[in-house]
């Protein structure tokens, strides 16, 4: 029997945690959070499971060794936000009692502080939507590339989807507050959330969430992705919470706080929490890209775009994964590596697969694909690979050579207009056709 003790077990993603793993065996988890009663609730959910969950009562700010009667196998601090942590009393603890430490944090400080400990005891920081999923997917179109340079990714939540204080919070601590990240092939700094870059988002296959108008935050790509591809010269990661409208009043904020004109935005958390929240007829979808940029192996420049779209409560399901994942390794026998690791380090995109489709979720490359595919493959991109043999075949030709006829324009202003439309058409049409014969 493993035992787990998930600190935040009851919390926006520690919940999420106890569900992926709910139809496992020989698996113990200690529902540990400062309210008894959540975590007795949220035990009494899962009484008809093959998962065994006890509550406990533990506060993260108070001494830890007091709080814990009897030993875990593993620990996870699912707690957060950790942009307000000054210690990393759960990782000494864990160092101390040579016990494994896993944490959600998508901090780069506090993952930083994690990863210059010094120990033997296996120490995994981050494992979250950023950094994991990023270098997952940029891992997965590495072999397309001679070397990878730049990576830019952005997530949006759903915003339908209930947002945890915790997660609010975390983002408005850090908004107007000096981050570091790479530019250019240096560190730079600048004030978090006010620089802004709009992205497209429509997986293969999947729906198009259209234009998404994000804004940079401080997190750990900045160290953890240079680690796996060294001729990294710029990373680029942001938030998009819609409508775009509250994003802008937000973006306006985190300047105003970049000029010292506000307090830190996290005094407002309470209040940005309940906004979030009370908005009505919200889109039920989340959403993610990453694009990843370099030279392919002919030294020509090449561009790859991931696309994701989750609906309803399955976006919020992402950021427990990891965690999830790796336990299961740890019950089929694997072990883990010693000392302090990135997740992005341990986990690859095909660890996802498995879950995106339980979840429903879309995702898909879209960019660059061999000129040996037909034009067909090509505009649908990896959603290719999921049609029936006999939808493959389809091919998208023109039935016969295009016919050119002459265009006579008549004297009148407006057939002059149409006369030059429709040149225009047949100017494309003929490009059209010599580049996909």
């Amino acid at each position: 029997m493993l035992t787990v003790l998930l600190i935040g077990g009851y919390g926006t993603f520690g919940r999420r945690i106890t569900a992926r793993l709910a139809a496992t065996k020989n698996l113990h988890l200690i529902i540990a959070g400062r309210t008894l009663s959540k975590a007795i609730a949220l035990c009494a959910e899962y009484t008809e499971h093959p998962i065994t969950l006890s509550p406990l009562e533990f506060d993260r700010v108070m001494p830890v060794d007091p709080q814990i009667l009897k030993r875990p196998d593993v620990i996870i601090d699912a707690s957060g936000p950790f942009q307000n942590y000054t210690d990393e009393a759960i990782a000494d603890y864990c160092i101390a009692q040579a016990i494994p430490y896993f944490d959600l944090s998508d901090d780069r400080e506090f993952c930083a502080r994690i990863m210059a400990k010094s120990s033997q005891t296996p120490l995994i920081t981050g494992l979250s939507t950023y950094p994991v999923l990023t270098a997952a997917v940029a891992k997965s179109a590495a072999s397309h590339f001679s070397q990878i340079t730049k990576i830019y990714a952005g997530i949006s939540p759903a915003p339908a989807t209930h947002m945890g204080r915790n997660v609010v919070a975390a983002v408005a601590t850090k908004a107007g507050e000096t981050m570091t990240a790479l530019e250019g092939g240096r560190l730079t700094t600048f004030p978090a959330m006010t620089q802004t870059r709009i992205m497209q988002i429509c997986p293969p296959g999947g729906e198009n969430i259209g234009k998404v108008l994000f804004s940079r935050a401080d997190t750990p790509e900045t160290d953890a992705l240079p680690r796996l591809f060294p001729q990294l010269t710029d990373i680029w990661c942001g938030a998009g919470p819609r409508p775009a409208w509250l994003h802008q009043i937000f973006i306006t904020l985190a300047k105003l706080r970049a000029k010292k004109c506000l307090p830190n935005l996290g005094r407002f958390a309470g209040l940005m929490h309940l906004v979030q929240n009370a908005l009505p007829a919200r889109d039920m979808r989340g959403a993610m890209r990453v694009d990843i940029e370099g030279l392919d192996h002919d030294n020509a420049a090449l561009a790859r775009r991931w696309h994701l779209v989750a609906r309803g409560d399955s976006g919020p399901n992402i950021p427990a994964l990891p965690a999830a994942i790796l336990i299961q390794r740890i019950l089929n026998g694997q072990s883990l590596p010693a000392g302090p690791h990135y997740a992005s380090d341990l986990l690859e995109l095909e660890d996802f697969n498995p879950h995106f489709t339980e979840l429903g979720i879309t995702h898909g490359f879209r960019g660059a694909m061999p000129k040996a595919h037909s034009l067909y493959h090509r505009t649908l991109g990896t959603a290719y690979e999921g049609l029936h043999p006999s939808e493959r075949s389809t091919t998208l030709r023109l039935a016969r050579p295009l016919r050119v006829w002459p265009i006579l324009r008549g004297a009148v202003t407006q057939s002059q207009i149409w006369s030059r439309i429709f040149s225009a058409f047949l100017e494309k049409a003929k490009t059209f056709r010599s580049q996909y014969p």
